[in-house]
């Protein structure tokens, strides 16, 4: 699931999410999303060497409620990497 793109997005709500065995990257949000809420989310990934469960370029997000499994990093928030998704 990926919130990017030329336009920019705010006040972007995400809740109740379900990934099995997705991609790379699990959850992604980009640099020109602001105000992003990610509640609820189930993310289980494939456990490849690269993998990320919840990716945030900006640390403009809150997250809440998110388990994490089966992914080398946790979480990468402003290029900082969590081996679990803190709550912000």
């Amino acid at each position: 699931m990926y919130t990017v793109g030329n336009q920019k997005s705010d006040n972007v709500n995400i809740s109740n999410v379900n990934c099995f065995e997705s991609a790379r990257i699990g959850v992604r949000i980009g640099s020109g999303t602001e105000n992003v809420k990610l509640i609820n989310a189930s993310l289980i990934g494939d456990g490849k060497a690269d993998s990320i469960g919840v990716y945030c370029s900006n640390s403009q997000v809150s997250l809440m409620g998110i388990s994490v499994e089966k992914y080398k990093k946790a979480a990468r928030i402003a290029g900082v990497d969590y081996t679990f998704v803190q709550i912000i």
